[in-house]
């Protein structure tokens, strides 16, 4: 029994911080490229994730309504 609540209070501890990858990913990419280049981009230029997912969940939804590229006739 004892087990099994440590299990339970890992998880908990644990999954919250897995809830979107993606998220995670990016931004610890955004942070990494401003320690490696402070003045190449500075912060204040850094799109925010919810606004680069918007923007590339809108372009693959236009590429599967036109899978041939912007020329219907290809």
């Amino acid at each position: 029994m004892r087990y099994i609540s440590l299990l339970i209070f890992l998880s908990i501890i644990v999954l919250p911080g897995c809830a979107d990858p993606y998220r995670n990913l990016y931004e610890g990419m955004q942070k990494r490229e401003g320690i490696a280049n402070p003045v190449a981009k500075p912060a204040q230029d850094n799109v925010p994730y919810d606004q680069y997912k918007a923007e590339r969940d809108r372009l693959q939804q236009k590429a599967s309504e036109n899978p041939h590229g912007s020329d219907p006739a290809n």
